[in-house]
C-alpha cells in the first residue's frame, strides 16, 4: 500500500472529485466534456493538482480521484 501526504493551504478552495467512467461513455467524456470544462476551470483561475487512478475492493478498476486548487 502506498500513502500520499497533501499540505493543502489555508485560504484556498479545493474540490475533490471521485468518478466511474462507463466504459460506453468514455470516448464522449474525453473528446467532449474535458474539452469545454477545462477552459472553464482556467477562467475561473482553477488548475488539476494531480490526477490519481486507485482500485478499492468496493470500486471497480478506472476510477480516479482529481483534486482541482481553485
Amino acid at each position: 500500500m502506498r500513502n500520499l501526504e497533501i499540505v493543502l493551504q489555508k485560504d484556498k478552495v479545493y474540490e475533490i472529485a471521485f468518478a466511474s467512467i462507463k466504459p460506453d461513455k468514455k470516448e464522449q467524456l474525453f473528446e467532449e466534456y474535458f474539452p469545454k470544462a477545462g477552459p472553464i476551470v482556467g477562467e475561473y483561475g482553477g488548475k488539476v493538482l494531480l490526477r490519481l487512478r486507485y482500485r478499492l475492493t468496493m470500486h471497480k478498476e478506472g476510477n480516479s480521484l482529481n483534486p482541482i486548487w481553485w
